[in-house]
Order: structure tokens, then C-alpha cells, then sequence
């Protein structure tokens, strides 16, 4: 009883997101704080592809790109250009050696090097195969390249640049604010300290 009842509510809950999805634009504009709330209860594993595909807001990137292609699909496109020679031997040696015989290497070949054709300063690093694995697995191909560019210019971008400059910048913000919040925690004990410390030396004085 309990399963059934677990799986009649993960129903209920896929189907609300597939709701909000049918008039995304207009439901996250008036009821923000909801999705926020639904976000925090987890999004269902029935619908996930489509709420990473909507929440990084990879749908309108990907409608815009393709409405002004005249293929009418950058994706496809990007895979009939070709890319820096390095970059084909980069990802041919990588994917052979990192996810030899999987079912998705093929797809993930066809994202990471869109994506190096889609942004040639960047081009192609191995780390953005893990990423781009873990989106193929929920997400078809094309959407998938979508959401990775989404990640890549609008929650960490610079991460995959010549240097790793903004790893380390965002490496070294978190040292400091971990620091700065141990730091506090200790001058907050200090102050408690001192404060007990001046508390007895006053009573001392005013009983004498």
C-alpha cells in the first residue's frame, strides 16, 4: 500500500510539472515561488530532462537559435562543420579511453564537439565530458547540447578557458568565505569570553 501510494504521489507531481511546462513562460513570470518550492521538493525522475531543459532556460536558447537557422537546427548544423583538428583528436583520444563500448559516445562525440564548434575560444576539455554525460543520460541529444551550452556561458562560465582562471577565482572566494566564517565563529567565542571575563571583574570590584 505504502509503494502504491508513494507512486500515486510521484504521479501527481510529474504531472503538475508537465503543467507548468505546457505554459512555462507564463506560470515561472506569475508563480516564481512556486517553482522554487516545487525545485526544493525535487523535481520527479519522470519529467527531470524537461525540467533541466526549462529551468536553465536552455528551451528559448535553443528556439531562438534554431528559428534563425536556415537548416532549421544549429545543433545539426554545428555537426557538419568542422572543428580545430586538435580538438577532433582531443575527443576521439578522451571518449576511447574514458567511456570505451558506452552506448552514449556516439551522442556524447556529437555534443562536445557542437559545442567546440559552437564556441571555438573554448573549444573542447575534458572535463565537460562527465557534465555532458550526465545530461545525455536524461536528455536527447540536441537538448543536451543546449542545456551544456546554458551551463557553460551562464552558471560557469570561464570554468573550461585556457588557465582555469575562474575555477581558481571561485576556488579562492570559497577559501575566504570559509575562512571568514570560521573567523567570525572565533571572534564571536572571543567576545563571549570577554565579556564573562569583564561580567567577574566588575562584580569583583563593585563587592569590594
Amino acid at each position: 500500500i505504502e509503494e502504491s501510494v508513494k507512486a500515486s504521489v510521484a504521479r501527481r507531481r510529474g504531472q503538475k510539472w508537465l503543467d507548468m511546462f505546457a505554459r512555462w513562460s507564463s506560470f515561472i513570470e506569475s508563480y516564481f515561488d512556486k517553482v522554487k518550492t516545487r525545485c526544493r521538493k525535487c523535481i520527479p525522475p519522470s519529467v527531470r530532462d524537461q525540467g533541466w531543459y526549462h529551468l536553465s532556460a536552455a528551451i528559448y536558447r535553443h528556439e531562438n537559435a534554431d528559428r534563425n537557422c536556415p537548416t532549421g537546427s544549429v545543433f545539426n548544423l554545428y555537426l557538419t562543420q568542422t572543428s580545430a583538428i586538435n580538438v577532433l583528436e582531443d575527443l576521439n583520444k578522451d571518449l576511447a579511453r574514458s567511456f570505451p563500448d558506452h552506448e552514449i559516445q556516439e551522442s556524447l562525440f556529437d555534443v562536445l564537439k557542437a559545442y567546440a564548434v559552437h564556441d571555438p575560444a573554448v573549444g573542447y576539455c575534458q572535463a565537460q565530458a562527465p557534465i555532458a554525460v550526465i545530461l545525455l543520460i536524461h536528455l536527447q541529444p540536441e537538448q543536451a547540447f543546449w542545456v551544456f551550452v546554458q551551463i557553460n556561458e551562464e552558471y560557469v562560465k570561464g570554468y573550461f578557458s585556457d588557465g582555469l582562471l575562474a575555477v581558481k577565482e571561485d576556488t579562492l572566494a570559497t577559501k575566504l568565505l570559509t575562512y571568514a566564517k570560521s573567523f567570525t565563529k572565533r571572534l564571536s567565542f572571543t567576545g563571549k569570553y570577554l565579556f564573562i571575563l569583564r561580567n567577574k571583574r566588575d562584580s569583583k570590584n563593585y563587592s569590594s
